[in-house]
């Protein structure tokens, strides 16, 4: 069973990953942000 996934901000439940930005921290990974969360510039940086 594979884990849900949640934004870190508004807690909604991610379906497909598709605009959706992993937060790290020191390499590891502490959380998601939806693409209604994000602020123009992490918006940015997953589009490259």
């Amino acid at each position: 069973m594979s884990a849900v996934v949640k934004c870190s901000e508004c807690r909604k439940r991610c379906h497909r990953m598709t605009g959706w930005s992993i937060v790290y921290s020191d390499g590891d990974v502490t959380g998601y942000l939806c693409p209604d969360c994000q602020t123009a510039d992490e918006h940015a940086a997953e589009a490259v």
